[in-house]
């Protein structure tokens, strides 16, 4: 296991010179006088592990396009984040799962999947599970055959969200997906922990360059935003430790 400082990501699609493309982008003003008060003092930390599909989860969606709408989970018990504490979250469109009405502690599990249907006509699915014993629960979010905007449908991407009672630890686990062959750069990522104000982006932690072995870095200018040169092979896995 390789240890790090901080980490976050984002990403915005489009297509040139004939290939599809995933570049990064937060179309936001930051001030750079303006009070931020988040805590993002976290340790990042990259590992591997087996995918295992959630069995007999709770569903939140599928059979039918949900790409715009939201979903408040339930999560089981009191989990700190940012130095808040919360008894629920909301997955919203664009990858992003906040712990708050105003997005203001939020993070990006994947910046830009978005529910898509195969050629088949089936579309993605996503699902939840709270696992353990009090003291030590794990609620798992299940994000299945999801994809990106602008990228063909049989391209898609596996993943779960992991929240632990215990250390209130975030941990993003990776499983099958159509991107990770692909060279560096021609599909790149954002994934990370963001603070907003007002709606605009104050603080982000970052992870960037190879997915496998990813650098960290505390960003606070839109001008150093960073991200990963591809998406995340199956079985990596993702770990943000809170240092509070």
């Amino acid at each position: 296991m390789t240890s790090y400082g901080t980490g976050l990501k984002t990403k915005i699609f489009g297509f040139s010179n004939g290939k599809w493309m995933i570049c990064f982008g937060i179309a936001l003003a930051i001030f750079s006088k303006r009070v931020v008060a988040q805590d993002l003092n976290y340790t990042f930390s990259a590992s591997s592990s087996a995918y295992t599909s959630l069995e007999s989860p709770v569903n939140i969606a599928s059979g039918a396009f949900w790409a715009n709408k939201q979903f408040v989970v339930p999560i089981g018990f009191s989990f700190s984040f940012m130095g808040a504490s919360f008894n629920e979250l909301t997955v919203k469109p664009d990858g992003l799962i906040s712990f708050d009405a105003e997005n203001v502690r939020s993070f990006y599990c994947l910046k830009g999947i978005t529910c898509k249907s195969d050629l088949s006509g089936n579309f993605s699915s996503m699902s939840y599970l709270l696992c353990g014993n009090s003291g030590s629960r794990i609620l798992k979010i299940q994000l299945s055959n999801v994809g990106f905007e602008a990228v063909p449908s049989d391209n898609h991407v596996n993943l779960q969200v992991w929240l632990y009672e215990q250390g209130s630890k975030i941990e993003i686990r990776f499983g099958a997906n159509g991107f990770y062959n692909a060279r560096d750069s021609l599909y790149s990522s954002i994934v990370g922990l963001v603070y907003f104000q007002e709606g605009v982006v104050q603080k982000v932690f970052m992870l960037k360059g190879n997915p496998s072995e990813p650098a960290t870095e505390v960003i606070e200018s839109i001008g150093q935003m960073c991200f990963l040169t591809r998406i995340p092979s199956p079985g990596q896995v993702y770990l943000f430790t809170p240092n509070y």
